[in-house]
C-alpha cells in the first residue's frame, strides 16, 4: 500500500513550487517541482515492485541519482509510458534550476508540465 504521506510530500511540494513561482523564484521552484517527481518515482517502485532497485535502495538506506535513473527506465519498460522523459525534466529542474541556477521561469514553467505527467501517472495508478 502506497504511504499517503509520500501523496502529502508531493502535494505540499507541488504547491510550494507554484508558489515560488508566483513570487518570481525559478530556482525554488524548480527544486520543489523535482522533489515532486523523486516523490513519485519512489511511489511507482514500490507499486510494481521494481526489486533490483528496491534491493539496492533498501542495502544502502538512501536513493541514489543512478538508482532513480534506474528506477525510471525500468518503470518506462513496465508502463510503456515516458516516465524517463519526465525524469529527464525534472533532473534538469535539479541541476540547471536549483544547483547552475540557469533556468528561467519560462523554462521552469514549461519542465514541469513534464513533471505533472508523472503524477498524473502516479496518482491515476495509485487510484486503480
Amino acid at each position: 500500500m502506497v504511504s499517503k504521506h509520500r501523496v502529502s510530500i508531493i502535494e505540499k511540494f507541488w504547491k510550494e513550487g507554484e508558489e515560488f513561482l508566483e513570487k518570481g523564484d525559478p530556482v525554488q521552484s524548480s527544486e520543489k517541482f523535482y522533489k515532486c517527481a523523486e516523490e513519485c518515482i519512489k511511489i511507482l517502485v514500490e507499486v510494481f515492485k521494481i526489486d533490483k532497485v528496491l534491493r539496492k535502495v533498501c542495502s544502502k538506506g538512501y536513493w541514489s541519482t543512478d538508482d532513480y535513473f534506474e528506477a525510471a527506465n525500468e518503470l518506462s519498460k513496465v508502463l510503456g509510458l515516458d516516465i524517463i522523459r519526465s525524469w529527464l525534466s525534472a533532473w534538469n529542474l535539479h541541476v540547471i534550476g536549483f544547483h547552475e541556477m540557469k533556468l528561467s521561469i519560462e523554462a521552469v514553467k514549461l519542465l514541469k508540465e513534464d513533471v505533472r505527467k508523472i503524477i498524473e501517472v502516479t496518482y491515476r495508478i495509485i487510484k486503480s
